[in-house]
């Protein structure tokens, strides 16, 4: 299975709505993406403090 990528306004949607306190899952549905991906754009935010594509 392959990756989609998430898109740049995906993932700075991801960090604001984290923010509110919404889970992963919920913030996938909100956005059409997995929570898996969810996780990865806001790990990579963490890791590297941007949202934008490496």
């Amino acid at each position: 299975m392959t990756q989609k990528s998430v898109r740049e306004y995906q993932r700075a949607e991801c960090i604001v709505l984290r923010k509110t306190g919404a889970s992963y899952r919920t913030i996938g549905t909100i956005l059409g993406i997995s929570r898996a991906s969810v996780q990865r754009a806001l790990e990579r935010f963490e890791e590297i403090g941007s949202y934008q594509d490496r």
